[in-house]
């Protein structure tokens, strides 16, 4: 009987150190199989050095704002949450005529820009048709956030984009998020 016990024993520890090792191997391959110019993966899709630097870039062409790569990363990262929710409550892209035209009010009445000389401005640079795609988005995205914040960004900004930091960090919590090591 006392052998029989020794050997459920042994089994017991190999298999325990087998489980071992097998986590830690898929752990280090997580990180080694990814490519080098991955610097997350979201729900197992990468986000590449390129789009952050691209984000970078654009960034600082339309609105002469700077951010360092961990900035950018973490907005693209939101950016996905939230057209991922935003696609999940039924939302959906306007059109390009509706974009163009809530794009036109916004210029007239915080910048008293002209849809025209905005669009030449961005043709100039060859940005235009993609200024048009993320505006696109980010108008499916402000529909999305005003049925779940509770607050009026006219009212409250600085509550409103506090509401919108919790509802990102709540998606994180709910998404497979990775970090290539280091970042």
């Amino acid at each position: 009987m006392a052998l029989k016990l020794r050997n459920w024993n042994t089994i017991a520890v190999i298999a325990g150190v087998a489980a071992v090792v097998v986590v830690a191997v898929v752990l280090i391959a997580q990180n080694v199989a990814w490519p080098e110019n991955v610097l997350a993966k979201l729900d197992g899709e990468p986000i590449t050095r390129e789009e952050v630097e691209a984000r970078k870039k654009r960034q600082w062409d339309w609105y002469r704002v700077s951010m360092n790569q961990t900035e950018a990363l973490e907005e693209i990262v939101a950016d996905r949450l939230l057209y991922a929710g935003a696609e999940r409550q039924g939302h959906v892209l306007p059109t390009e005529e509706e974009a163009e035209r809530e794009l036109e009010a916004r210029l007239a009445a915080s910048f008293n820009v002209t849809l025209e000389a905005f669009r030449e401005d961005l043709e100039r640079q060859g940005t235009y048709e993609e200024y048009l795609r993320l505006y696109r988005r980010q108008l499916m995205i402000e529909s999305y956030l005003e049925t779940i914040i509770d607050v009026d960004i006219e009212d409250d900004e600085t509550l409103f984009f506090e509401r919108v930091r919790e509802h990102v960090e709540y998606l994180k919590s709910q998404a497979d998020l990775r970090y290539r090591s280091g970042q």
